[in-house]
């Protein structure tokens, strides 16, 4: 049992770090959204919110809608429906998914889960070595057994989890990854199913396969079944593509002589989650009138489209999204750390001839890393499909560190105190001075690959010098971060886990500190500095309401108008319906922006002759930061002057 202060303290720092995580994420709950989430689940909640399903021709199935119907849950409770409480919900959803962090790493770190492969692994065993006859009511006989070993203590299971010291540890690295990572942050705050609900129902989902390995019973087989359906009614492509990981770990997890049953009997889980997805599903959309169809039209064309149609992948969109995925918190310090954890499970495989139950944590983490890094990427440079195997790769980095804990000396030893506060000095420091490191050097590379390179690329402006100052930066600090951990780690100072974990943080962090002082949006709109206000204020304070404007819905957002206001993004990448439609209608404004369209887009508008001279003969051209804006001569707008929407 641990020290009572040390229990209490450990719950205070994970309250603590909860507490911080809301607070950065309320502060960017405050910038804008941009055009997928405008489009997307912002209005689909609203539609929802304000009209029910007066209209549910209007309601896009892209995916099931478990996710605006939760926004609209939290919407009816605030009393509002408004930007920053559909944001909120998206925070209560990752404060529910931390805590489902804790609880696991809290659980696997127990001394239950140190000694076995799972809870059930000696009774697997003498029950594979009986005839197929005797083995065939395996899922009930030991399940029951372990439930009736285990009943007499399950009241103290609890609190002796709660004061394990491995598993506060645990607990609290993975809040400490979680928390300084950008990606989760803004994820937090994103209008979006990949990133603001969809990581807690794959966790849940891995939960409940993992429990199903430790403990196989029917009952575990039937939360496997509801997690599966859950997940489902969130969105379809993520949990489809994990479902045969969960089937290849059952088998792998079990004893030699039943791996095929356990297999057989999750893939009937999985299977009959699905089966109840569909029903429920096709029950919703009958009783509402909305086109069942859609998510399955959807989910198919997505696959296709990234795979071998027009957003397929090559080389160079793979590039932007480990770089996308690295920059956002991923970075190469955490990937060794956790193939390091993955060959150390591997091994520990060998040894035992079956995977851990846990070990589940880490194929799906790395499934959902290498895929979406071939298969639909970053979105707007943010990788929004890799959000889901954020809480999964915390857990296991977590418990990579508490491993090489538990693997130095069991017995006291002499300054044994004063070495683990001498490691954890060791550490923070180099977190420190590589973080400081980092943010002198590299400022935001984000920034700097998202503004800076494709402002230079628009402007036929070198990119090179830009790209090399990065590199330059990039190979100092992950070069020095390296040698610093091989010395430490050679030198026996802190454990090499030790070293990756608290350098893997150091870039996290100056990127974190930065992204939250900094001026700018750090959304799908990064580096927006307030320009589209602006804008809705020219809009506001001339009565341009009721005249054709061709800006981007980010623009509008602020004048609380609809989607159908603006051009769609199909609009902007027609040179010749752009021309002809400004000669047809005679926008009273006009504006773009490299950091809402593509590079490529702008360059075709900006070269087309057509929409030059249509936009020479009658409009006035302004440079708003990073927007090009064009205003009808008869408003005489001789400049853009800051203003605010009436």
């Amino acid at each position: 049992m641990t020290d009572p202060r040390q229990y209490w303290l450990s719950h205070l720092l994970n309250a603590g770090l909860l507490l911080l995580f809301i607070i950065l994420a309320a502060e960017r709950a405050q910038q804008l959204m941009g055009q997928d989430e405008i489009s997307h689940y912002f209005k689909l909640a609203g539609l929802l919110f304000h009209e029910g399903y007066q209209n549910p021709s209007e309601l896009i199935t892209f995916s099931p809608h478990a996710y605006p119907l939760w926004i609209v849950a939290v919407c009816h409770l605030a009393g509002t429906f408004t930007p920053a409480v559909v944001k909120s919900a998206g925070v209560v959803l990752w404060l529910f998914c931390l805590q489902v962090v804790v609880y696991i790493c809290r659980r696997l770190g127990s001394d239950d889960n140190k000694t076995k492969i799972h809870a059930c692994a000696e009774l697997e065993d003498q029950s594979s070595a009986k005839a197929p006859g005797q083995a065939a009511t395996e899922l009930e006989v030991p399940s029951q057994a372990a439930a009736d070993a285990e009943a007499p203590r399950s009241a103290s299971a609890v609190a002796a989890r709660e004061a394990d010291p491995d598993g506060t540890l645990a607990a609290i690295l993975a809040l400490l990854l979680c928390f300084t990572m950008p990606a989760v942050i803004q994820a937090a705050v994103t209008v979006d199913i990949d990133q603001a609900a969809l990581p807690l129902l794959i966790l849940l989902l891995c939960l409940a396969a993992e429990r199903y390995s430790r403990m196989p019973s029917w009952r575990s087989a039937g939360l496997v079944a509801l997690a599966a359906a859950l997940a489902m009614w969130g969105r379809l492509t993520t949990p489809v593509i994990i479902m045969p990981v969960l089937v290849l770990h059952a088998g792998l997890a079990a004893a030699p002589g039943v791996r095929l049953r356990r297999a057989a009997v999750m893939a009937a889980a999985l299977a009959i989650g699905g089966a109840l997805f569909l029903l429920t599903w096709q029950l919703y959309c009958r009783v509402t009138g909305i086109n069942g169809s859609g998510v399955f039209r959807y989910f198919a064309t997505a696959l296709q489209a990234t795979t071998i149609g027009e957003r397929g992948g090559n080389l160079q969109k793979w590039l932007q999204s480990a770089a996308a995925l690295a920059l956002w918190g991923v970075n190469p310090f955490l990937l060794t750390l956790f193939a390091l954890d993955g060959w150390q499970r591997l091994t520990a495989a060998r040894q035992t001839h079956r995977l851990a139950a846990a070990d589940l944590y880490w194929l799906a983490a790395a499934v959902i890393l290498v895929g979406y890094l071939f298969v639909g990427g970053a979105l707007f440079g943010f990788p929004k499909y890799h959000c889901p195997a954020l809480p999964l790769l915390a857990i296991c980095l977590a418990q990579a560190v508490v491993r090489e804990r538990q693997r130095q000396p069991t017995k006291p030893q002499p300054g044994s105190k004063s070495s683990l506060r001498r490691q954890l000095a060791i550490a923070v420091v180099l977190t420190a001075a590589l973080a400081l490191l980092a943010g002198l050097l590299l400022r935001d590379p984000i920034w700097t690959l998202r503004v800076e390179v494709r402002t230079a690329q628009l402007l036929s402006l070198p990119v090179r010098p830009i790209l090399l100052r990065l590199a330059v930066g990039l190979t100092v600090v992950y070069g020095l971060g390296t040698i610093a951990v091989l010395l430490l780690a050679k030198s026996r100072r802190l454990p090499i886990a030790v070293g990756l974990l608290a350098a893997g943080l150091a870039p996290n962090l100056a990127l974190l500190a930065i992204q939250t002082a900094a001026p700018y949006a750090t959304g799908y709109i990064y580096g927006e500095e307030g320009e589209t206000n602006i804008i809705a204020g020219i809009i506001a304070k001339h009565s341009l309401e009721q005249q054709p404007l061709f800006v981007p819905v980010e623009v509008v957002q602020h004048l609380g108008w609809s989607d159908t206001r603006t051009p769609g993004p199909e609009f902007w990448n027609d040179p010749d319906t752009f021309a002809r439609r400004i000669h047809a209608e005679q926008p009273a404004l006009v504006a773009a922006s490299v950091l809402i369209h593509s590079v490529p887009t702008l360059q075709k508008l900006l070269a087309d002759r057509d929409i030059q001279q249509a936009l020479a003969e009658n409009y006035q051209f302004h440079e708003l930061g990073r927007f090009f804006v064009w205003t009808r001569n008869d408003l005489e707008i001789d400049s853009l002057m800051p203003a605010s929407p009436d």
